[in-house]
């Protein structure tokens, strides 16, 4: 063993550290300045409340009395102008939903932030496409191979696969 990769050892630890650590270690930064319950309130936020009201506020934070404490926090929302006053009315029925998920008194009041909510990134599933049709040579010499197959569904659906691959070998 040469002197260089000693010295990186050394640097590095001579024991193997356990993934948990690790891991700890790199995310403690990031998921301080949120607590998992604010995490899950925002991820969560249509399913706490509502759809309908879901798509009036949306939550910004919580802010709790003091550090280290987690009840009776208030619920930043930002909330679109005109809806502020139907938010303001639901206040109670807010706050319940939000503690009767949580389970316990996280939030005892709202703040309400007027400003355009921010439009929510929905991944949507696409639609398989089919692939585009076989050139005319192609297309026949695939018919004469499958037509020893007697299963018409079996046909077909081989038919399609081969369609499928030849079309993202021309991509």
């Amino acid at each position: 063993m040469n002197a260089a990769s000693s010295k990186d050892r050394s640097e590095r630890g001579a024991s193997p550290r356990s993934l948990s650590r690790l891991l700890r270690d790199v995310t403690a930064p990031a998921l301080s300045k949120r607590s998992r319950a604010e995490a899950s309130l925002i991820l969560d936020w249509a399913t706490v409340i509502g759809t309908s009201l879901a798509g009036k506020a949306q939550p910004v934070r919580l802010s709790f009395p003091r550090r280290g404490e987690r009840r009776g926090a208030t619920l930043l929302l930002r909330v679109d102008a005109a809806h502020a006053l139907d938010i303001q009315h639901q206040e109670p029925q807010i706050i319940e939903r939000v503690n009767s998920h949580f389970g316990y008194s996280l939030i005892s009041r709202l703040k309400l932030e007027q400003a355009p909510l921010r439009a929510r990134q929905e991944t949507r599933r696409q639609e398989p496409q089919l692939p585009p049709p076989l050139p005319r040579e192609e297309n026949s010499r695939l018919e004469q191979q499958l037509q020893e197959i007697d299963n018409g569904q079996l046909r077909s659906a081989l038919q399609h696969l081969a369609e499928a691959v030849e079309a993202r070998k021309r991509k």
